[in-house]
């Protein structure tokens, strides 16, 4: 960019997102993101992920939306190898760890519970509720909903949004 001139962006996105879930699916989808990256790539664990990059300025990270899905991150002109290396990993070898999955719904879960104490939530999310016509897919999370994610569905729909990267537009 103008601002770091050592700096590469990217961006990579494709059409869908969470409206190709089914309503059973729906849930675990819509976390899908959050469970792959907390799972890593191949075998490696998220946390022994970061002690490999440790030093450098890689990253790279799924996202999925309700109409789109897709990638983001960067890095240095100098690591750029290191960046192509791990989008192809997100892509290729996506990884489900069911110890960070678990860790991830009990942060959720401790989270939903401290929210609920607060009456500011409670009017958006009553508000949110008529807005929407409480339909499923417009509902926050709750604690019903976190108890509903799935490990395997949440892999099953990622490796499906991105098994092809033909349909993705990269940019750079």
């Amino acid at each position: 960019t103008t601002l770091k001139a050592d700096q590469v962006l990217f961006r990579a996105a494709a059409p869908g997102g969470t409206t190709l879930a089914g309503d059973a699916d729906f849930i675990s989808a819509r976390v899908a993101d959050d469970v792959i990256t907390a799972g890593g790539v191949g075998r490696v664990s998220a946390v022994s992920l970061d002690r490999l990059l440790n030093g450098r300025s890689v990253a790279g990270r799924p996202f999925v939306g309700e109409t789109a899905h897709g990638m983001r991150g960067g890095s240095t002109t100098g690591d750029m190898e290191t960046m192509f290396q791990l989008i192809h990993l997100r892509f290729t070898e996506p990884r489900a760890d069911p110890t960070a999955f678990a860790a991830m719904r009990a942060q959720a879960l401790a989270l939903l519970q401290n929210q609920g104490a607060s009456p500011d939530f409670a009017f958006d999310d009553a508000l949110g509720a008529a807005l929407s016509g409480n339909h499923p897919r417009r509902r926050p999370e709750t604690t019903e909903s976190v108890a509903q994610w799935n490990l395997e569905r949440s892999l099953a729909f990622y490796k499906a949004r991105f098994a092809d990267a033909a349909n993705f537009t990269f940019v750079f």
